[in-house]
């Protein structure tokens, strides 16, 4: 007899088990002996256990196909049909279930596997029917009404056992998720921390890229800005990048500030394609692309792409994710922003206050705004930090606030002090520091206004500091303070040269002065110091030279 051919199915797709065939459920109906295995809608066999391998061919046979095809046409997910008399096919489907393959369970009884029938299926099959009988005998019954019952059992099992792993799998799932969620929360978290911190916005943006790359499977995190007024803190058109791209630096930068610049309106793409936008293209792969508004309006975004891992494909929790980072590079900006009003306005009032100080005396004008200068200059060439240079300058420019304090009698007389007078100006250092010591931020400003009339020798005053047991920043001052008091006009004597100058500050180095700070005042460039001194000179009046042998110095007569 001709043998029938299995065109139907391949070895290879009857050994690939579908992901829903546990390793449970099969073992389950192994130990009960009822042959299980996964059909197609057309009855074609799709899956068959190890277990039951002998049995291949045979369930590929037209008749066992075709009483699979009729039962697994049911009404309600359960059916039977007969393959011959005495062995019947029953299925399953799971209900909602996606995978459209049937679940199929054999029920015979003992005496189908010594009948004619069965051992001519065997033979147009090619299956050896002494090694098929070995396979069923274990799930044969001596009535079929018992076999069916067995097989019944055997798929409620195994719908069970699928059924557990499904939830199992949901269960760590939803660990996974929750994790990561706990993860990124926490990450957002060391972010918002790290950026309440003090520091440089810039270097604050660049920090929290990094934190967001490293946070999620991301090849790359970048943060563009528009080149628009409105931007602050030194981000303005900038780009700062964390990670590694697949294109170039300069065509990502490029493409990136060109995205940013575009970014106007609430028609944003958040998702990029490479087949529609040049980003994505570069750097090959999906892109997520989320906005940062500030006062209502985009002010630039954040890009993340080359996802790594297995799902190439954005998921929503790392968007999520992006926006919160996105929307907390506003809220950022806007205290930025409002930082910098504040800085400006606290700056505005010192500027005022000194200025008006400053204005008692005409020869005076602008002083302080000069030594403040001079002050950051020496500050940066010795190797400050720019925001401590700035700290410094603030110094300067408050340092002789305590004059306030001392009558105008004493600050405008051109000629000798007396004892009494000169005490009155060796006040002012301590006067300042009253006046500026509860202010809030001005803590580190102190010891300059305090300070900054001590002499490197111990000669100096209020407290008779010597060496580097005065503050730095008052040596600093200390030294701006002298080159501009001999450099201006005064209502005692005309402005000195400037080598004159200069050489003096070389004779009083290591006695008045640090020689550290005067060595790096010969570094400094002097143009922006002689532009605000020649704006003064045009406002100052003539000097009128009053015979006075004196000293150098802010006050001449003697050293204040």
């Amino acid at each position: 007899m001709q043998q029938i051919g299995t065109n139907n199915a391949s070895a290879a797709s009857l050994n690939a088990r579908p992901s829903n065939w546990t390793d449970g459920a099969e073992d389950r109906c192994k130990r009960l002996g009822v042959v299980s295995y996964s059909a197609r809608e057309d009855g074609v066999a799709a899956y068959v256990p190890q277990a039951f391998a002998t049995l291949e061919k045979l369930l590929q046979h037209p008749r066992v196909i075709a009483a699979v095809e009729r039962a697994g046409r049911c009404v309600n997910n359960e059916g039977s049909a007969e393959i011959v008399v005495g062995l019947r096919a029953m299925t399953r489907t799971e209900p909602g279930s996606q995978d459209p393959r049937l679940l199929v369970a054999l029920a015979m009884t003992r005496d189908v596997l010594e009948s004619e029938a069965f051992a001519a299926m065997c033979l147009e099959a090619g299956t050896d029917a002494g090694e098929a009988r070995i396979c069923l005998a274990r799930g044969a019954r001596q009535s079929l009404a018992d076999a069916e019952a067995i097989a019944q059992a055997a798929m409620e099992c195994f719908a069970d056992m699928r059924q557990i792993s499904h939830q199992r799998r949901l269960s760590d799932d939803f660990s996974d998720r929750l994790s990561q969620a706990y993860e990124e929360t926490y990450a957002l978290f060391r972010i918002m921390r790290f950026m309440a911190s003090e520091g440089e916005p810039v270097q604050q943006v660049a920090a929290l890229a990094d934190h967001v790359c490293r946070a999620l499977p991301f090849g790359f995190v970048a943060i563009a800005y528009r080149d628009v007024d409105q931007i602050v803190g030194g981000l303005r058109g900038r780009l700062i990048f964390a990670g590694s791209a697949a294109c170039g630096q300069e065509e990502f930068r490029h493409h990136a500030l060109s995205l940013a610049a575009r970014a106007t309106g609430d028609d944003w793409t958040r998702v990029l394609q490479p087949a529609k936008e040049a980003i994505a293209a570069a750097v090959g792969s999906e892109m997520i692309c989320e906005p940062i508004s500030y006062c209502g309006r985009p002010i630039g975004v954040v890009l993340a792409g080359q996802k790594r891992g297995t799902d190439p494909m954005i998921a929503s929790p790392e968007m999520q994710f992006i926006e919160a980072v996105a929307d907390f590079l506003g809220t950022f900006h806007e205290n930025i922003a409002r930082f910098d009003e504040q800085k400006a306005m606290s700056m505005g009032v010192l500027k005022a206050l000194t200025a008006s100080i400053d204005a008692k005396d005409p020869y005076t004008r602008g002083h302080s705004e000069r030594v403040a200068q001079l002050s950051h200059a020496i500050s940066l060439a010795m190797g400050f930090s720019t925001e401590d240079a700035e700290r410094v300058r603030i110094a300067g420019l408050v340092h002789d606030v305590g004059k306030i304090g001392v009558p105008e009698a004493v600050l405008l007389k051109t000629g000798r002090l007396t004892d009494e007078e000169f005490a009155f100006i060796k006040k002012h250092p301590e006067i300042g520091h009253r006046i500026l010591k509860d202010i809030i931020g001005m803590q580190d400003v102190l010891p300059g206004v305090l300070y900054h009339h001590e002499r490197y020798d111990g000669r100096g005053y209020p407290h008779g500091l010597k060496g580097e047991n005065i503050p730095l920043v008052a040596r600093i001052i200390a030294l701006s303070d002298t080159f501009d008091a001999m450099s201006s006009t005064r209502s005692y004597r005309a402005a000195l040269p400037r080598e004159k100058v200069l050489a003096e500050l070389q004779r009083c180095a290591g006695s008045q002065f640090d020689p550290r700070v005067v060595e790096s005042f010969f570094r400094i460039d002097l143009k922006a110091y002689d532009e605000l001194l020649d704006q003064q000179r045009s406002l100052s009046p003539a000097p009128v030279v009053v015979n006075d042998p004196g000293q150098t110095g802010e006050v001449p007569r003697r050293a204040a």
